[in-house]
């Protein structure tokens, strides 16, 4: 209980510090962008984003800056940057965390750029964290905790709905599809978990919370379960701490397991971008039209970011089509139908000689 408490504290005087700095950052953007001569504050179109050299050394600020919505523009923050849009800005925000070697890497980035500029034609604020403030991968949930937290501070009004998390060895295929097409419907307010399993059991490689203090709760036990239950294995650092949780009564009944393919699809049995003829395509392999795959594990794997990238970028690839061109819609629909029927047979059935006793 102790170290929870410590663990508490010191969230709390992160969340104050790193708000401190947005506002000062906002504040020397503010003057900055005056200076219209001055050309690494320019606003800058839909179609291009800053460098983060350029953003670096304008700014002076740190890399975990947020994001934040004003009236009916989206503004995009990354290391301090930001970019206004016109589009009327989601209530679904995205999340990455890069940080170290692997935030120095080409390929790394190229994946950034994919996220954000899906997030600017969507009109999701995105929010890039640069730093490692915990060691291992923990530092995905740490942060992920401070921008619930931050947006639990705001007037509700205010507030995203949802967060998107994804890592970055997870590529955009499809600019085309928002991130709310997975959304549960109104029926399903009590979900505040998206995530999906794959062969090894659950997945955090991409998953989507929903901003509300459960989600606050899920995350600070998910970070304090390693040494409140020291006699735990992690195989999975965080990951197994995460599938620990969900399986829960705590948990359990506001987590809802989607279909892997939806937004985090792996590759499957291919060769380039083409499914090897007579191989047997598991159910998580990725479809033209679909949001992203993930590239997880080996080393291997990861090797063929680089082309699926290159894919991507194609746009006569076949990959990148608009949403009502896909079977996504469709699929997510016949999803929360079929779970809304099955939630209704596991209610309990109460006899009709029951009913009338209970009504007199």
């Amino acid at each position: 209980m102790v170290q929870r408490a410590t663990l508490l504290m010191l969230l709390a005087l992160f969340v104050i510090y790193t708000s401190v700095e947005y506002v000062s950052t906002r504040q020397v953007l503010s003057h900055c962008i005056e200076l219209k001569d001055h050309r690494e504050t320019q606003v800058l179109p839909a179609t291009s984003t800053p460098s983060q050299s350029a953003i670096s050394s304008s700014t002076g600020s740190r890399p975990e800056s947020g994001s934040t919505m004003q009236g009916n523009a989206q503004h995009t923050m990354n290391e301090g940057h930001e970019t206004k849009e016109t589009r009327v800005a989601s209530k679904v925000g995205k999340v990455m965390v890069v940080y170290g070697t692997l935030a120095e890497s080409d390929i790394t980035k190229r994946v950034v750029d994919g996220h954000r500029q899906h997030a600017l034609l969507q009109g999701h604020p995105f929010q890039l964290f640069e730093r490692q403030v915990l060691d291992g991968l923990w530092t995905k949930h740490a942060w992920l905790l401070s921008v619930l937290l931050n947006e639990l501070h705001k007037p509700e009004k205010d507030r995203l709905q949802w967060l998107h998390f994804c890592d970055a060895d997870v590529v955009l295929m499809n600019q085309n599809v928002p991130l709310n097409t997975f959304l549960p419907p109104k029926d399903f307010d009590h979900i505040n978990f998206l995530i999906s399993n794959d062969h090894n059991g659950l997945n955090t490689g991409a998953f989507f919370v929903r901003v509300h203090e459960w989600s606050v709760r899920l995350l600070i036990d998910v970070l304090a379960l390693r040494s409140d239950r020291p006699e735990e294995k992690l195989k999975y650092s965080e990951q197994s701490a995460t599938e620990i949780l969900l399986d829960t009564e705590k948990y359990k009944n506001n987590t809802a397991f989607v279909p892997q393919r939806w937004f985090n699809a792996y590759r499957g049995p291919r060769e380039g971008d083409k499914l090897i003829r007579g191989a047997t395509v598991p159910s998580n392999t990725i479809k033209e039209g679909d949001l992203q795959s993930h590239f997880a594990g080996k080393k291997k794997n990861k090797a063929h970011i680089s082309e699926w990238l290159d894919y991507a970028a194609n746009t006569s690839s076949g990959w990148t089509r608009q949403l009502k061109y896909t079977t996504l819609p469709a699929e997510v629909a016949l999803f929360w139908k079929l779970e809304k029927e099955r939630l209704s047979w596991d209610k309990p059935v109460v006899s009709e000689a029951k009913d009338k006793a209970i009504g007199g």
